[in-house]
């Protein structure tokens, strides 16, 4: 949604009220006890490694024959960039008081299943338990370990509705150890970031999250020492298919960038001073992106009683 976000200001007890409709809604999640498949699609689009810019006239080098040039480390785009969908059914089902999710392949160009699943190792980062992302941010467990800062409303033009935009982000002294045990979180960390609520009804309809909440300093670190740039992570999911007035994933979009910065010096006081540019399209290069889309949901009960806590 491409719609400006007005910012007219908004009173604590407002804010309040917000989040605690958000809260019923989130309720009305966990007691709904639905289990569910879908048809998953994951379209995946990756660059194995960052190659190296050529030269515009490159040199010429005289090797002997069938020696290979070691000093060449450029790999074919054909075999550098790698382009996969994946056709799967996801599976979200409790057992024994636990939720359990799983992703089985089906045969290609047909409608059976196999006993292939997707994995980490499949897809750089793997799309996990996006169904309760608006529990982990907005149950009334969970509030009291979250700050939270109202952005703005949002009119969404498609759909006719209108949203209020929050943030939510941790309290840096109340890390909740309970939080990462939880079923809802597969993180060590609650996922934070923005959310986007129906002011209608109180659902979520959008969670654009955080990236320092998915991924620890030591993996972003790893990852920007890798790719030689700073990491720029865009992880939005989006909540448009209705099942008994709750929400449930549409599409997930995980964009992976990195961008190298740009600095200027200017001679100031007797020395020079560094100023950091703010980096342009140019700047960033793409590693990875990510989407998933969720369609035809079949929704069936389990006669076992499950508890989510």
């Amino acid at each position: 949604n491409n719609d400006e976000i007005s910012n007219d200001g908004i009173s604590e007890g407002k804010l309040r009220r917000l989040l605690n409709g958000a809260a019923g809604y989130c309720g009305q999640m966990k007691k709904s006890a639905l289990h569910f498949v879908c048809d998953e699609n994951i379209h995946l689009n990756f660059k194995k490694k960052r190659l190296r810019r050529r030269r515009s006239k490159p040199r010429v080098q005289r090797l002997r024959p069938g020696r290979r040039n070691a000093k060449n480390k450029h790999l074919p785009k054909s075999r550098n960039v790698v382009n996969a969908l994946y056709k799967c059914q996801y599976q979200l089902i409790s057992f024994k008081g636990k939720v359990k999710e799983r992703r089985l392949l089906y045969k290609p160009g047909g409608d059976t299943l196999t006993d292939d699943t997707i994995t980490g190792k499949n897809v750089p980062f793997l799309s996990r338990r996006v169904f309760f992302g608006p529990i982990a941010l907005l149950a009334k467990k969970y509030q009291p370990t979250f700050n939270y800062r109202f952005i703005g409303y949002q009119y969404d033009a498609k759909k006719r509705r209108n949203l209020a935009v929050i943030e939510a982000f941790p309290h840096e002294e109340n890390e909740s150890a309970e939080t990462g045990k939880d079923a809802y979180s597969p993180y060590k960390q609650t996922v934070y970031g923005k959310v986007w609520i129906d002011t209608s009804d109180y659902s979520v309809v959008k969670i654009l999250a955080n990236p320092r909440s998915i991924l620890s300093e030591k993996e972003i670190a790893a990852l920007e020492k890798k790719f030689k740039g700073i990491l720029n992570l865009w992880v939005e999911a989006e909540f448009d298919s209705k099942h008994r007035e709750l929400r449930f994933p549409s599409k997930v979009t995980i964009l992976e960038q990195y961008y190298t910065p740009r600095v200027k010096y200017r001679w100031w006081k007797g020395k020079y001073e560094e100023i950091k540019l703010k980096p342009e399209k140019k700047d960033y290069w793409q590693r990875s992106l990510t989407t998933y889309n969720y369609k035809q949901y079949r929704f069936f009960t389990v006669d076992t009683n499950v508890s989510y806590d």
